[in-house]
């Protein structure tokens, strides 16, 4: 047969005329013992089998499971049973699956349903039960490379976590099944340092955006005007650790100085419950949020501990040397409670340095500058803007022996491009939709409507910036393809890139950082798919397959829900696991 079995990730059985003879709901069906026999030899080497049929769930399961069929059924994922057409239904199961049609094979008997198939998922193969008996041979002829059937054990958990997404129906559903728990700690005056890099790092949920200093946080948790508390975070996925701080005035009307929550918390509603709790004290607000605090919202998937302080992320991480290097913003973050092996897991984003400014860019422009330009060239560079330094130049990616890096290209989208008119080196900051050399935009930035990253901007600053740099808008996908192409080029070839894709679909509450960054991204990850195509060891992870409605965005077109992130690591992981399977083949 024309058909190479060892691409063949997934087999999609029909049941009637296919695995067995006779049709189910006319007559007794008949087993085919080389079909029972097939079925285990794929499993024994890696290859996941499923069923799509016309038929009642119930009665083909029972004939499944029953010792004429030799209890066939535990070695079937994601079955789809029922009377509705096979087009759209094998579709859904290969989203489910994270799986690409290129490596599927669907056996039918019926050529309609075949074309129908192929029609709706280009790329997958079919063909009809008269290829089985070479295609028995040609799959006992394949090394055993999984007898312990780790891969069906992996998408048997995904199918379980699948049907819990399908079950809770709605983010808000997901946020009350994942038993969201805090813990407000008010005597956190040992936590100064923490606190002030969370006042100065948050911005997309820091309500109040005031940038205190180191000492101005130790004397602010040791006046008795103020009630402070530390808030920290966990739910059945993991420890987010502490993900918010607020300082309110004890006297009436008790406003708010400080109300900020680290993006780590982003859509989990609980800058929304420790509001609520306070009584909605007043605050003054400084710039957009990517969510609005509503006086008539209710959160009720959230209970607050007392007992047992929850351990820091960093406690928990204990340094360990990962194997999977995740490099991004905030999507990063975001994902790692959903990462069944954090031990595993080595981060490089976005930190506070020593002046209190966010540093360490996740754009690939700046890695590729990095490695084609004089260090002399780049420290030039530096010295003349008031917000970078060299940790936004720096990786360990090319350094220490990955098993994956996990690449976001959502700083590729969003980021300005400033381009040094001495030097020529392209650099990044905060959004493609502000630009530092224009005096209409300047305001914004010193008064940080503008993502600023804690700079202290002055007018004098953005001017003698403006005389030193051009701003080019956003990074064309043409140059991120040649930066992500260098990057793959020099990895060891064993290690697996994956890049993140940004959403093609534009939410529909977005605040001006991020206005319009949905084309934008369709462009872009039109250009990586033409680049990457084919390409071994790299695999692209949209981010757009898991949006099913606006519901799936927390803010703006960059930030998801739970459930989105949730799916988003599955699928890194699940790609991951593949391609250690592939290479161990």
């Amino acid at each position: 047969m024309a058909l190479d079995p060892s691409s063949v990730k997934l087999i999609i059985w029909d049941l009637d005329n296919t695995l067995w003879q006779g049709v189910l709901s006319e007559e007794e069906v008949t087993p085919v013992p080389r079909n029972n026999e097939l079925v285990r030899l794929c499993t024994d080497r890696g290859i996941v089998q499923s069923i799509c049929s016309r038929n009642d769930l119930e009665a083909a399961g029972e004939q499944l499971s029953s010792a004429r069929f030799d209890h066939l059924w535990e070695y079937f994922v994601f079955p789809s049973v029922d009377w509705t057409p096979k087009g759209q239904r094998i579709r859904q199961m290969l989203t489910d699956m994270a799986l690409r049609p290129e490596n599927v094979l669907f056996l039918d008997d019926e050529p309609a349903n075949r074309a129908e198939a192929e029609q709706t998922c280009p790329g997958i193969r079919t063909a009809g039960p008269e290829i089985l008996g070479d295609l028995y041979r040609e799959i006992e002829a394949l090394p055993v490379s999984d007898p312990a059937h780790t891969r069906l054990e992996r998408y048997r958990v995904l199918e379980q976590k699948t049907e819990k997404r399908k079950e809770a129906g709605s983010n808000e559903e997901f946020l009350r099944a994942s038993d969201i728990r805090i813990r407000i700690e008010p005597d956190c005056a040992t936590q100064a340092a923490r606190i002030h890099e969370l006042l100065s790092r948050t911005n997309q949920l820091n309500f109040t955006k005031v940038r205190p200093a180191a000492e101005e946080v130790e004397a602010l948790l040791n006046d008795d005007r103020y009630q402070c508390g530390l808030v920290t975070a966990r739910d059945n996925y993991g420890d987010y650790g502490e993900v918010g701080f607020y300082a309110m005035e004890r006297e009436a009307p008790h406003t708010l100085l400080h109300f900020a929550f680290s993006c780590r918390a982003l859509g989990m509603g609980i800058e929304q419950y420790v509001w609520n709790k306070l009584g909605q004290p007043p605050y003054k607000a400084a710039g957009e949020t990517a969510v609005a605090l509503r006086t008539d919202a209710a959160v009720d998937w959230i209970r607050e501990e007392t007992d047992d302080i929850l351990p820091s992320s960093d406690e928990q991480t204990g340094g360990v040397q990962g194997l999977i290097l995740l490099k991004g913003p905030c999507d990063i973050d975001s994902m790692l409670p959903y990462f069944r092996h954090p031990e595993e897991l080595e981060l490089e984003a976005s930190f506070v340095d020593q002046r209190g400014i966010v540093v360490g860019s996740n754009c690939s422009l700046h890695l590729y500058e990095a490695w084609h330009t004089p260090v002399e060239e780049i420290r030039k560079t530096i010295a003349r803007t008031p917000f970078l330094s060299e940790a936004d130049f720096a990786t360990y990616m090319f350094s220490d022996p990955y098993r994956a890096v996990v690449f976001s290209t959502l700083s590729d989208g969003h980021s300005g491009v400033y381009r040094d008119r001495e030097n020529g080196l392209g650099i990044c900051f905060s959004s493609r939709n502000f630009d530092l050399t224009d005096p209409a935009d300047q305001d914004g930035f010193i008064t940080g409507a503008c993502a600023n990253h804690n700079v202290p901007f002055t007018k004098e600053m953005l001017r003698d910036f403006s005389e030193r740099f051009v701003f080019e808008g956003g990074l064309d996908p043409v140059f991120a393809a040649r930066d992500l192409k260098w990057m793959r080029e020099k990895l060891p070839a064993e290690t697996l890139l994956i890049l993140l894709l940004g959403s093609e679909i534009e939410a529909e509450e977005n605040t001006p950082e991020f206005a319009g960054h949905a084309p934008v991204y369709r462009a872009l990850n039109g250009k990586l798919r033409e680049t990457f195509e084919g390409t071994p060891g790299v695999e692209l992870v949209n981010v757009t397959d898991e949006i099913t409605g606006q519901d799936c965005f927390a803010g703006c077109t960059n930030h998801f829900s739970r459930v989105v992130y949730r799916r988003l690591a599955d699928r890194i992981q699940d790609r991951v696991a593949d391609w250690e399977q592939r290479r161990s083949n």
